[in-house]
């Protein structure tokens, strides 16, 4: 695969950097590449090497002074993958907070990267936490005794104390920001630490600039007095004033330095939990932007490619995804990628037969099964006559999910909806599909396997196409049962109808056989035990989502009351 250099629009001097990065890779053995940008403080550009390459990282990092000075508001680091690795183990926040797949913007095949998804977040920032408290609990402690000192009036004691209990603020700062990697730490004097600190967080120089009146005025007496301490020269006297503000300098540090690892702690969890899940997009659509990663929109970019040169297409978008990587001993630090389910919709411009099982058969192939897609497709031109609630669900892709493709000699845009979605429709359209579903589950009274899975199977086709109606407002053009129940799956408020055992596979594979085959089965290869097990979790499949559908509507009659005459009609009774 040709993995490329992929920066978020929304990252500041976008094109500059991926400028900086084609020319970094060119000499440099990079594994993996990271951006990192938050409001009021500079990009941060992290690269991971290749395991066991000629260059080393604490080389890199003396160089990168001059990658930074040619690129302001921008820090460069670089990383041996072990160092890496480890510090992934160790929870380090710098690695936590600017190496996860958010801010991964290329990709060496074969290198590894740090995956969430198999990691135990609540163990990562517990010991993240641990680290944090200790280090903290040095500058606490030195304060104390600075505290202790002034108390008894040892001036001399608590100018040291205080000078000391300031400096291991900033050295706590330094740890948390370059992330605890201690080998690119160089020497540990206070101007190496108070810049450091300050290139990682500017905002922090207003609390004490050592470059204007009032910070001379602090600093240089108070390193005067430790520099006596330690040379074991005479104490020159100090103003107490001078150490009433400089306690004040130390308890405003302190408090900012909590209020990061706070915000840091918290973003991290939310950051990382949602890397952790499997379901993306889908149903929730209509209502919240799809989020992505770089594989997704590698994987996505080969996808369309493939698309367009099967049909001429007027735009591709992906609506949804899930991570169907089944390895749960893999470790989150590997090169082992997830694999995915897409579900894209393709707005094609010319007539073909069959497209959507070819187009499926074609991607799995390509990609050996890694990536699957299940594929909604339209023809472009025909959208304008479809109904009011296909029409919302289109523009809800269009608007909130990820464009993968758009024909910039005919852009597609959203279609012109007169009316809001019509709920009333979709309360009829439910209560038919549930009552035709219960009459096909009411006929089953035969000892014959193959016509009892026939009913099911068209009582689960009932059954979805409800729900893909109820939570979508979509229509499928294909009635294929193993394409609706791959629909259903991107809805995350259902139950899963099948889950991953091999028993379940079996029933899995009698509900989806193709009806069509019944002319060419021999009677009895089937047998009713596996028939009745199916009907069953059937059975109990309709009876939840009865429930889910009258909550549903419940909510919708609350929330939509404008869009409805009479908003009883939405409750089941």
């Amino acid at each position: 695969m040709n993995y490329k250099i992929r920066i978020p629009q929304r990252i500041p001097m976008r094109e500059q950097l991926e400028e900086v990065l084609y020319g970094l890779l060119k000499f440099i053995d990079a594994g993996s590449v990271y951006v990192s940008c938050k409001a009021g403080q500079p990009a941060i550009v992290t690269t991971i090497l290749k395991k066991d390459c000629r260059q080393h990282g604490i080389m890199l990092e003396r160089f990168s002074d001059k990658l930074t000075g040619e690129n302001p508001n921008t820090i460069f680091r670089f990383f041996d993958e072990k160092i890496a690795r480890q510090g992934f183990k160790e929870a380090s926040p710098f690695l936590l907070m600017h190496c996860s797949l958010s801010e991964l913007v290329y990709y060496e095949p074969t290198c590894k990267i740090f995956l969430p998804r198999y990691a135990d977040v609540e163990k990562l920032l517990k010991k993240s936490n641990k680290r944090y408290t200790n280090d903290l609990d040095t500058a606490t402690k030195q304060f104390e005794v600075y505290q202790k000192n002034i108390a008894s009036s040892d001036v001399e004691n608590a100018t040291v104390s205080l000078y000391s209990a300031i400096w291991s603020v900033y050295t706590c700062c330094t740890a948390f920001f370059t992330g605890y990697l201690e080998e690119y730490f160089e020497y540990p004097e206070f101007d190496y630490m108070y810049n450091i600190t300050n290139q990682y967080a500017p905002e922090l120089e207003d609390i004490l600039d050592i470059q204007n009146n009032e910070g001379e005025e602090i600093l240089i007496p108070l390193q005067a007095a430790y520099n006596s301490r330690i040379k074991k020269h005479p104490f020159e006297p100090i103003e107490k004033s001078v150490l009433e503000r400089t306690e004040a300098k130390y308890q405003h540090l302190y408090a900012e330095l909590e209020n990061y690892y706070y915000r840091f702690s918290a973003g991290t969890k939310t950051k990382l939990t949602g890397l952790n899940q499997s379901q993306y997009g889908g149903a929730s659509i209509l209502k919240e932007k799809l989020s992505t990663n770089y594989f997704v929109n590698q994987a996505l970019a080969e996808i369309s490619e493939i698309v367009r040169g099967f049909v001429k297409v007027r735009a591709v978008y992906c609506f949804g995804y899930l991570v169907t990587s089944s390895n749960k001993k893999q470790k989150a630090f590997s090169k082992e990628l997830p694999a995915y389910q897409f579900y894209p919709l393709v707005l094609n411009s010319e007539h073909r037969q069959n497209i959507v099982p070819e187009l499926q058969a074609l991607i799995k192939k390509k990609f050996a099964g890694k990536y699957i897609v299940t594929i909604l497709q339209h023809r472009a031109q025909y959208l304008r006559n479809q109904a009011v609630n296909q029409k919302h669900f289109i523009n809800a892709v269009v608007r909130n999910g990820l464009e993968v493709y758009n024909n910039t000699d005919q852009t597609f845009y959203e279609i012109i909806v007169a009316a809001d979605r019509d709920f009333a429709f979709s309360k009829n359209y439910w209560d038919n599909r549930m009552r035709l579903a219960e009459g096909f589950l009411a006929l089953v009274h035969t000892e014959q396997p193959i016509i009892l899975n026939v009913l099911i199977q068209q009582a689960v086709q009932q059954m979805a196409v409800g729900l893909i109606d109820l939570f979508m407002g979509y229509h499928p053009n294909i009635y294929s049962t193993n394409y609706l129940l791959r629909l259903l799956d991107c809805i995350p408020e259902l139950p899963k109808l099948f889950t991953d055992s091999e028993e379940d596979y079996r029933l899995r594979q009698l509900l989806t056989a193709n009806i069509d085959m019944l002319k060419h089965k021999n009677i009895g290869q089937e047998t009713i035990e596996d028939s009745s097990k199916l009907f069953q979790k059937c059975r109990d499949f309709y009876d939840k989502i009865l429930v889910i559908g009258s909550r549903e509507f419940e909510r919708i009659a609350q929330k939509e009351p404008k869009n409805n005459v009479d908003t009883k009609n939405y409750i089941n009774d």
